[in-house]
C-alpha cells in the first residue's frame, strides 16, 4: 500500500499548476470548493467500492491521487489569496506568510 501511495503522489506538482490556472479564472472560494468536492467524490468512491479495490491497479491508483493533490493545492490556493488579501496591511494576522510570497511594495524614487 505505502508504494501506491508513493506513485500517487507523483502527480501532485502538475496538479497544482492546473489548480493555479483554475484558480486565475474561478477565484479562490470556487477553487477550494471544487478541490474540495473532488477529494470527498474521491475518498467516497473508495469507500464505496471497498475490498473490490484490491484487484485492480489502475483504479485505486486514480482514486489515491486526489486527495494529497487537492490538499497541497488547497494550501497554494490559501496562501496566495492571502498573499493578496493581506499585502498591505503589516500588521494582520496573515502577514507573515503573505510577506513571503507578495511582491516588494513600490518605493518612491528618491531626488
Amino acid at each position: 500500500m505505502s508504494c501506491a501511495v508513493r506513485r500517487a503522489a507523483l502527480p501532485c506538482p502538475p496538479f497544482t499548476v492546473l489548480v493555479s490556472l483554475a484558480y486565475e479564472s474561478w477565484g479562490s472560494r470556487r477553487t477550494i470548493v471544487a478541490l474540495s468536492v473532488a477529494s470527498t467524490m474521491a475518498l467516497g468512491a473508495v469507500v464505496e467500492a471497498g475490498n473490490s479495490l484490491a484487484h485492480y491497479c489502475l483504479v485505486p491508483s486514480l482514486l489515491l491521487v486526489v486527495p494529497p493533490s487537492a490538499i497541497s493545492s488547497v494550501a497554494a490556493v490559501v496562501a496566495a489569496y492571502a498573499a493578496e488579501v493581506y499585502r498591505r496591511m503589516p500588521s494582520s494576522p496573515g502577514s507573515g506568510l503573505a510577506a513571503g510570497m507578495s511582491p516588494p511594495p513600490a518605493f518612491p524614487r528618491s531626488p
